[in-house]
């Protein structure tokens, strides 16, 4: 089947993001090397940021291989096709590790600023790899065994494992749309302890502040990590009810690695973007770059038009405030 010209666009318009976003992600990681999240967080995001990277880098590996009538040996590619996908599919379940993350963080927001140990989110980050190196291997396999006849239609091989992949993706979707719902009841959650501590006490005020400010970054990257699931899901499963592989199939899939690359490039951006201390650093950094001069004035943070703390004069000023009234009672 020849491939049609709006393919062949789409396809060149995905290498230039497939190229453009390992530079955005690595970026993202040389931000990360100072204390900007939560040690955790850091941990959670530059694994995300490294993952987004070698995706990007394999997949423009494979349509460079493509668009110079496959120079690279079959077995070389295979290797590099097994990375993208699972990588990939670590990217898609990325948002079950950051709820967990914002849930510990919410629940025990006296003691978690003080935990330092990168141990645990290390661990979890691990055995989410594992467990999608399995799926990984059985989608391998899988399509290593399918055959696509003269007349399109695909001949599935290898049936036990298409079972175990329906039931294990359709189990990471209903996890991922439960992670998104869980999400928002911690946001609803620390805007209310917010709101009640800041009437009654201050020590927990500042990291419940912190908590609001990064729910509202990662949950950008939730939806949009979202939505890429939702279409992933509909590609595999109408290629699995129409056991075809004509020219809608090829244009959905093409459409999918053309989401995938934008949404390697929007997520550090939108990660940088929505935080206000890594925007200033940015925006410092392109105005010595064009020879602006470049302001010392700290962003304001604020949160339902109520002051956020961001400096430890401010935050005793305030307390002793509250303490004043509290003896006046």
């Amino acid at each position: 089947m020849e491939i049609s010209v709006g393919v062949i666009v789409m396809r060149a318009v995905e290498l230039c993001f497939d190229l453009l976003a390992p530079v955005f992600n690595f970026y993202f990681l040389w931000l990360l090397r100072k204390n900007v999240f939560h040690t955790h967080l850091r941990v959670i995001l530059a694994l995300f940021a490294l993952n987004l990277s070698v995706m990007t880098l394999t997949r423009s590996t494979d349509v460079i291989n493509q668009i110079f009538d496959r120079p690279i040996p079959q077995g070389v590619m295979g290797y590099v096709n097994f990375a993208h996908n699972d990588c990939m599919t670590l990217i898609m379940d990325i948002s079950l590790i950051l709820t967990v993350e914002r849930f510990i963080a919410s629940h025990w927001a006296d003691k978690y600023e003080n935990i330092k140990s990168y141990t645990i989110s290390i661990g979890a980050c691990l055995f989410m790899l594992a467990l999608n190196t399995h799926n990984t291997y059985l989608m391998h396999i899988w399509l290593n065994s399918s055959n696509v006849k003269e007349n399109c239609t695909i001949e599935f091989g290898a049936d036990n494992f298409w079972v175990n992949i329906v039931v294990n993706i359709s189990v990471m979707f209903g996890l991922n749309l439960l992670s998104v719902g869980i999400f928002l009841v911690l946001r609803h959650y620390n805007m209310r302890r917010y709101k009640n501590d800041s009437k009654n006490k201050l020590t927990r005020r500042f990291q419940i502040s912190e908590n609001i400010r990064t729910s509202r970054q990662i949950f950008y990257i939730l939806i949009l990590n979202l939505f890429v699931n939702l279409y992933f899901f509909f590609v595999l499963y109408y290629v699995a009810i129409s056991k075809t592989a004509n020219m809608t199939v090829i244009y959905f899939a093409q459409f999918f690695d053309l989401f995938a690359a934008l949404a390697s490039v929007a997520y550090p951006s939108i990660l940088i973007a929505s935080h206000p201390r890594l925007r200033l650093q940015v925006t410092q950094q392109f105005k010595k770059l064009v020879g602006i001069k470049i302001s010392n004035e700290a962003p304001v943070q604020t949160i339902n038009n109520q002051q956020m703390i961001f400096q430890s004069s401010l935050e005793g000023s305030m307390y002793f405030n509250e303490l004043q009234r509290s003896w006046n009672r």
